[in-house]
């Protein structure tokens, strides 16, 4: 236990000045706005990025799936690691959205285990907000996006 609680200091002796520069370096922008996520994968706002700010929205995702089919049992589990979103805000009430993510699969079926791992589809959209809560307090923005497929050789 002893050379555990060693080896955690020195790798905050390592990461803290790392995290003084990227607080020092961010700050001004931390404080500025209010951050509204579209969570890849999992829900979706109505709100965009400001005019000239860049958002990073990144994830992790497991799935876990088990089938019965004639006394077989089939396993199917999902390692999303990594679903990252960019947005970039271009105008006022509109963004330019890029995202994709890494997907590790493992598929058991019978007594046979496969594993496939790699990126998955590229999305490539944008976002137009028309209100900003305007209509009894809500907000109502449209999303046209589509994926562009990668295969896994």
């Amino acid at each position: 236990m002893h050379s555990y609680r060693l080896k955690t200091k020195a790798n905050l002796y390592f990461v803290t000045p790392f995290l003084i520069i990227a607080l020092l370096t961010f700050k001004g922008k931390l404080n500025a706005q209010e951050l509204i996520t579209d969570r890849p994968d999992v829900t979706e706002s109505a709100v965009t990025v400001p005019l000239g700010d860049f958002q990073i929205e990144n994830g992790f995702l497991f799935e876990s799936q088990s089938l019965e089919n004639n006394s077989i049992i089939n396993d199917i589990h999902n390692y999303t690691i990594s679903s990252a979103l960019f947005r970039l805000g271009v105008l006022n009430k509109f963004e330019l959205r890029l995202g994709g993510d890494y997907l590790h699969q493992i598929t058991k079926l019978k007594d046979n285990k496969t594993e496939i791992s790699g990126f998955n589809n590229l999305l490539i959209g944008s976002k137009l907000q028309f209100t900003n809560e305007k209509l009894n307090g809500q907000d109502l923005g449209i999303l046209l996006q589509f994926y562009l497929p990668i295969e896994y050789k």
